[in-house]
């Protein structure tokens, strides 16, 4: 992970928006879901894959093994 990133559950624009979500009315959480997957995306991509990574890889791994 770059160092000038701060972690997800650090992220204080993430605590905003995820804020902002449950403040929400329910006609307006999807947006703002929305900006917070952008953000995330953007800005947290690194450790997106990584966790993406170590939640499918051992099935990946798993499934090619068998072929």
């Amino acid at each position: 992970m770059s160092k000038n990133i701060v972690p997800i559950p650090l992220c204080e624009t993430c605590a905003d928006i995820a804020d902002r979500a449950f403040e929400s009315r329910p006609g307006e959480v999807e947006k703002v879901v929305l900006e917070f997957l952008n953000h995330v995306m953007q800005n947290h991509t690194e450790e997106i894959l990584a966790l993406l990574a170590e939640r499918y890889a051992p099935i990946f791994l798993a499934k090619r093994s068998m072929r």
